[in-house]
């Protein structure tokens, strides 16, 4: 087995973290905007409406997408799997997966000898073509939808 193989980390890309504190950050703003524009233009209504709409909708997006894309992490040591996802904490071993089911979205879920599912890792975590490669090492099938 490469060295490579042997222990590595897949873990969620730090990017779409940064997404959501931009859009957190943009409504912060839009709340000084709001602030600012409800005294220099104190008939404009649509104006503040507008910020206020605009505020709430960044304001949700960074707050879903910072829930939705939690620090997700799958380490690989030899023949062990750790992972964190959603909460969530566990371990198993190569041999307890049965296949890797790859998703049209290139996400992918490990399944267990009983079919049931052990972890499922998305499209925008790093290093997935390193885990395909240690699961074809190990010669876990890997099926496409």
């Amino acid at each position: 087995m490469e060295d490579t193989l042997s222990c590595f980390t897949v873990g969620t890309k730090p990017m779409i973290r940064y997404v959501g504190f931009a859009c957190l950050a943009a409504a912060a703003l839009c709340v000084g905007l709001y602030f600012w524009a409800a005294r220099m233009f104190p008939g404009e209504k649509w104006l503040e409406l507008l910020l206020a709409v605009l505020m709430t909708v960044l304001a949700v997006e960074g707050i879903s997408v910072l829930v939705l894309f939690q620090r997700s992490q799958l380490k690989v040591s030899g023949e062990h799997i750790f992972f964190v996802s959603n909460g969530r904490t566990g371990s198993f071993r190569v041999r307890d997966v049965a296949f890797v089911m790859c998703s049209p979205k290139q996400e992918r879920t490990l399944y267990g000898q009983n079919g049931q599912v052990l972890v499922r890792l998305t499209r925008n975590m790093n290093n997935l073509p390193l885990l395909d490669q240690y699961f074809r090492a190990y010669h876990v099938p890997i099926r496409n939808l």
